[in-house]
């Protein structure tokens, strides 16, 4: 392929991608001769540009070309430095400042001849690379005096033709956890992300097929890398039996799926479920945690409101005190009907006693048939179930934070792979789950846990309704009522605790004990352990 077109392709309005060393241009009118060059107006808009060049197998190849030709890739990078530096004005924060973002004419001419010169697809590549890594570090002063405005935030995400550019949001917790005794490097350098390569900006996918995403800035409790340990969090997953506790309502007949629908319609008893609750909920709130979450299908729409109301009053209470007390409660789910639509619906609600967001969740979970089972779960014994909710609201809201970007779910959804990749694709540092199954601290959403924590270091926290008083033992079955998942931690802290409160440190320090029980009994064995090259 012409070499020329090449470069022209690197501005090419109408480009979906070039790789560069196998000599591919895909864009999306056919036969395109790359003569439409894009237009530029924004320094993030040229920030896009290089970001979405190398977002694909490009990187790859740079990675490749810098080990065999280390000397090569040094040199470029200093002249595409020193050029760099040397058009910038002397005497202005160009690109550094908000008010000094718009993309001079002197850049453009820059980085066009930049392209233009290059003599083989090695040096483009390798031009191109340099010139992402050096304004990636230009640009993060601009991220930094960004995020203190908070008038800023309405500039995100920044929509581009390559997709929306976010701030790369610095995780404190795992900063914070890079610095603990047990820390493994949490990120799978098989994973090879452009965005764990990148500090200033990163670009996301503007559209996704099945889900919205929206972003939003809220202020919480400031930490830093030594107070974040002291981040407590507040789960009451209770202990009640499903098949019991519960009023469930089912089809009289399977779908066309062969799966019986089905959904939480109520407490069995409502007066005894709610009063417990209730009185484990203000022992909860007496604890002061700065974060309460309670599980999916426990807390009925008229028990969430009065849960809600008991917030609100605790926090009046605290007005003007020094500390502001819990800053958000996730309420848990359950089923309810709204505008005739049923959905499994939570809320979650911020220190001000406002709605922070309304979370819905996105699909069904099915319910195995078992031969045991007893109560309301006897319609089950020979046919599945699958959860009766509406589809149709799908939207993921994701907060920017001073404790990184945040997501809430309700469990199945968690593990859904199309919102893993969006979980990636939008650099999610802290997972809430609200969920209900057998197995939480296993299975799928160990696997996922890991994923996450290899590709993102995403922290993941799961309160989680067991669905029965204790564990059948009879089975080694773990009851995981309480689950955290730290990156670079290889074990999830665990408890079966009906409520309980727990700090990011306490969790550590379980952790810590695991480790050394393990060390204990490798001693005991005579064994050293091996290296997994898998």
């Amino acid at each position: 392929m012409d070499l020329d077109q090449m470069k022209r392709s690197v501005f090419c309005s109408n480009r979906i991608r070039t790789i560069v060393m196998k000599e591919e241009i895909v864009c999306t009118v056919p036969q395109c001769t790359c003569d439409s060059p894009v237009v530029l107006n924004h320094v993030l808009e040229l920030f896009a540009l290089l970001y979405s060049f190398f977002d694909n197998t490009n990187l790859l190849d740079v990675e490749t070309l810098r080990w065999t030709n280390s000397e090569q890739a040094e040199q470029v990078h200093a002249q595409v430095q020193e050029s760099w530096n040397q058009h910038l004005p002397s005497d202005q924060e160009l690109y550094q400042e908000k008010a000094w973002t718009a993309l001079m004419e002197e850049t453009k001419q820059f980085v066009q001849e930049l392209v233009d010169s290059s003599d083989s697809k090695q040096v483009l590549l390798f031009r191109l690379f340099s010139l992402l890594q050096i304004m990636d570090r230009h640009l993060v002063l601009l991220r930094d005096r960004l995020m203190i405005q908070v008038e800023s935030w309405e500039t995100f995400p920044f929509s581009t033709i390559y997709g929306d550019v976010l701030p790369k949001r610095h995780s404190v917790l795992l900063e914070a956890l890079k610095l603990q005794k047990l820390y493994k490097h949490a990120i799978d350098p098989n994973y090879l992300l452009l965005c764990n390569r990148i500090h200033s900006f990163h670009v996301a996918q503007s559209y996704y097929s099945y889900y919205e995403v929206e972003h939003r800035f809220q202020r919480l409790t400031h930490f830093d890398v030594n107070s974040i340990l002291d981040l407590s969090i507040g789960f009451l997953p209770g202990k009640w039996e499903v098949q019991s506790d519960y009023k469930l309502e089912t089809d009289e007949s399977p779908g066309d799926d062969d799966l019986l629908p089905f959904s939480f319609s109520r407490a069995m008893r409502p007066a005894e479920y709610n009063d417990r609750v209730k009185q484990q909920f203000e022992a909860l709130l007496e604890k002061v945690p700065d974060v309460m979450i309670l599980p999916e299908l426990f807390t009925p729409p008229d028990l969430r409101e009065t849960l809600i109301a008991s917030f609100n009053e605790k926090k009046k209470q605290m007005r003007g005190s020094s500390y502001s007390g819990t800053v958000l409660f996730l309420t848990g789910s359950f089923h309810e009907a709204i505008e005739g639509k049923l959905y499994n619906r939570a809320k979650v609600i911020a220190a001000s006693g406002k709605l922070l967001a309304d979370v819905r969740k996105m699909n069904r979970f099915i319910l195995y048939s078992k031969r045991g089972f007893e109560g309301e779960l006897a319609p089950f014994r020979e046919i599945h179930g699958v959860e009766r909710n509406a589809y149709d609201e799908r939207k993921i809201m994701l907060f920017d934070t001073a404790w990184g970007r945040i997501a809430f779910f309700i469990c199945i959804d968690f593990l859904i792979d199309p919102i893993a990749h969006i979980l990636v694709d939008r650099c999610v540092d802290i997972i809430f789950v609200m969920a209900m199954t057998p197995n939480p601290a296993g299975g799928k959403f160990i696997r996922r846990m890991q994923e996450l924590a290899e590709r993102n270091g995403a922290a993941v926290i799961v309160c989680n309704h067991f669905g029965k008083k204790e564990a059948d033992r009879s089975k080694e079955e773990v009851e995981a009522r309480i689950v955290v998942s730290l990156p670079g931690y290889r074990d999830v802290f665990l408890r079966a605790d009906e409520w309980g409160v727990y700090s990011i440190r306490d969790v550590l320090t379980e952790l810590q004990r695991m480790q050394d029980e393990w060390d204990t009994r490798r001693k005991a064995q005579g064994g050293q352990g091996s290296v997994d090259t898998s």
